[in-house]
């Protein structure tokens, strides 16, 4: 006979013996081979993240022999079909997921032959996209050699990162340089001693693991009136003078003579 020894999957089948008798009676006899094994978890991490506003399949993919089912619970309360959830063969698909969809979930595999159970805890974490604060500014004005900040604050799940960068070289202002610094808390970037420079826009980008967001402030150094050039003139009484005055400065300046 045919001994099969440490048995495994790949070994299950239809085996066919055949033999001859008397060199002449040909007979064949086919034996099916089956196996038997626990409830083993596939495909069924512990912990899962969606995303808020998409469709999302926690995954619970689980094999047995004899085949088990597979019934769902959150929080120890049984999900039914409807209601925004689908139970599936390889999870629980979650319609339009949304923040209340957070909690721990349990997978239970039922083999009803054996009456074998076992239960797979999963939490679920729901990703929120981040989304800027309210009430913030899209222009900044400055006075060159003081110093000002632009905060940009955004809400998500997990806590987005904000980082600044300056246009158009696309330089990253995370890591602070000796004239600017970031709050990387607070979202709120500091300019010291404001130059010319600075004139221009700041892009402020918040991501995490749902999505990325970017929004523009554009920065307006004012710089304070200078008179550049006066000009002595001396002339006859009773004649006409003129006198050159020139001024720099953002906004252009205004001359007067007094």
């Amino acid at each position: 006979g045919l001994v099969i020894t440490g048995l495994t999957e790949a070994d299950v089948g239809t085996y066919t013996c055949t033999a001859t008798y008397s060199n002449s009676e040909y007979l064949v006899r086919s034996v099916i081979v089956d196996s038997f094994y626990d409830i083993t978890w596939v495909d069924a991490p512990t912990e899962q993240y969606p995303i808020a506003g998409t469709s999302y399949k926690v995954r619970c993919k689980v094999k047995a022999n004899p085949a088990p089912l597979v019934d769902w619970y959150k929080e120890d309360t049984r999900i039914q079909d409807g209601n925004g959830f689908v139970k599936d063969i390889d999870g629980l698909l979650i319609q339009n997921v949304t923040a209340e969809d957070d909690g721990l979930y349990k997978c239970r595999a039922i083999v009803l032959d054996t009456g074998n159970i076992l239960d797979r805890d999963i939490r679920v974490e729901v990703h929120i996209p981040p989304t800027f604060a309210p009430d913030q500014v899209s222009q900044l004005e400055v006075v060159e050699g003081e110093m000002a900040s632009v905060r940009c604050a955004a809400n998500g799940k997990p806590e987005p990162k904000v980082t600044w960068i300056q246009m158009p070289e696309q330089r990253d202002l995370s890591e602070g340089t000796e004239r600017y610094s970031v709050n990387k808390l607070t979202g709120v970037l500091s300019l010291n001693r404001i130059s010319r420079t600075d004139n221009g826009q700041f892009k402020c980008v918040a991501n995490n693991a749902a999505g990325q967001i970017e929004r523009l402030v554009n920065v307006v150094v004012l710089i304070k009136p200078e008179v550049l050039d006066v000009t002595n003139v001396s002339v006859p009484i009773n004649t006409e003078a003129r006198v050159k005055c020139s001024a720099n400065g953002n906004p252009l300046p205004s001359i007067m003579f007094k």
